[in-house]
């Protein structure tokens, strides 16, 4: 039953996905901070590194003049809608507070 589920959800990355990128630990543990702090009136939220990784990525294409050439192939501006799914919890409680509380 997980292969069927597994090879469906691959098919559908696979014909809609338009690339791929590679984060270091710094884009990682900007996103787990990120979450656990958000701007005031947002909530809080527990994100392991698979989780979070978003949005500390989204962070740095949006901030990071670097960025900037990445962020206009991309197409994404202020008026651009993006969401980020977050899958993971803290599945290392101990190393998560030492990320977030630094």
């Amino acid at each position: 039953f997980r292969r069927v589920l597994f090879r469906s959800a691959w098919t559908y990355i696979r014909t809609f996905a338009y690339g791929t990128l590679l984060c270091g630990d710094e884009i990682t543990t900007a996103g787990m901070r990120l979450l656990a702090h958000p701007a005031a009136g947002d909530p809080p939220m527990v994100s392991g590194e698979s989780g979070a990784v978003t949005a500390g990525l989204l962070t740095a294409l949006c901030l990071d003049p670097a960025c900037g050439e990445l962020r206009q192939r991309l197409g994404l501006n202020q008026d651009s809608a993006v969401l980020l799914i977050s899958t993971e919890g803290d599945t290392d409680p101990e190393h998560w507070r030492q990320v977030v509380s630094g």
